[in-house]
């Protein structure tokens, strides 16, 4: 009976110990973490976790032909934010996740929907962005390095009514 019961927890460990290194699981935090950021406007923090977790040759492809380096979403995700009053929710959900030896591209969903200051019409809109992305993260240590964001699908609404779909 203790060899069984030493067995179980033996299976239990690895299993758990398993789970605990999974790709999916390392991502998770990362994604929560720049959904904290985005909720809370802190650009500045943005800027340096995206930095931090970016390969030096990060591309990012956001429609067919449109590459941008990490300096240029920067740059473009700055002046996105300055005109965002409030972010009213931002959550990004790995949908799933495919391991090729040291590298792992993760298929996620993206959800967010915030408010504008009041626009050139007077008027305060709000906007809410869905989107499919295909991110391809490389084994570096311990711990994954973003090397291609690909946008797969992207809608926007304005005030409820799609202004942009892809």
């Amino acid at each position: 009976m203790k060899t069984v019961a030493c067995i179980a927890y033996a299976v239990l460990a690895v299993a758990s110990a398993t789970a605990q290194s999974s790709p999916k699981s390392a991502l998770t935090p990362i994604y929560d973490k720049m959904d904290s950021l985005g909720m809370k406007k802190d650009i500045a923090g943005m800027v340096s976790f995206t930095t931090k977790i970016c390969t030096k040759d990060c591309v990012f492809i956001q429609s067919p032909g449109q590459k941008k380096k990490v300096s240029e979403l920067l740059a473009d995700m700055k002046s996105q934010m300055a005109m965002i009053d409030k972010v009213v929710s931002s959550k990004t959900h790995i949908v799933s996740t495919t391991v090729k030896g040291s590298t792992v591209v993760a298929k996620v969903s993206s959800v967010m929907a915030f408010t504008t200051a009041k626009g050139p019409d007077g008027k305060v809109h709000r906007f809410d962005v869905q989107s499919v992305d295909e991110d391809t993260w490389v084994k570096s240590g311990s711990s994954y390095k973003l090397k291609i964001s690909s946008t797969v699908k992207m809608t926007v609404k304005q005030d409820g009514k799609v202004v942009n779909g892809s």
